[in-house]
């Protein structure tokens, strides 16, 4: 009867337990590299999105104001503050009498208005922007 030896052959190749762990260690850790990059792009993807949108946002409503001040003048001149909230951006507006930059004196079919467009708490997520409106085109 033959006898039947459990040894390995010195030239068969195979991984130990410590080359296994250590390889899943090496591929945790790169796959949470990648999560971690992926959720900051994804972050920063939504901020720069919301910023377009808060620019379309005012683009917009001073074209309305324009159009609804030429169409008629004695309804919508001079134009209300107002605010108005879409795809998680706030739109505030706020409107004053625009003064002449040699005298300082009012303008009296000129008015200034300023833009506000926020669309989260944190530094940097807010867009300011300021327009005249006149009666006169």
């Amino acid at each position: 009867m033959k006898r039947i030896t459990l040894t390995k052959p010195r030239n068969a190749k195979a991984f130990t337990l410590i080359e296994v762990l250590l390889s899943m260690v090496i591929v945790g850790i790169i796959g949470s590299l990648v999560f971690t990059v992926q959720s900051s792009t994804w972050k920063t993807s939504t901020s720069s999105n919301r910023a377009v949108v808060a620019g379309h946002m005012i683009q917009q409503q001073i074209e309305l104001m324009r159009m609804n001040i030429s169409q008629n003048q004695n309804l919508y001149f001079p134009p209300v503050n107002g605010s108005l909230a879409q795809n998680g951006v706030t739109l505030s507006w706020q409107v004053s009498n625009a003064n002449r930059p040699v005298d300082g004196s009012t303008m009296t079919d000129v008015m200034k208005c300023d833009f506000i467009a926020s669309w989260s708490t944190s530094k940097g997520d807010t867009l300011k922007a300021t327009t005249f409106l006149s009666k006169m085109f």
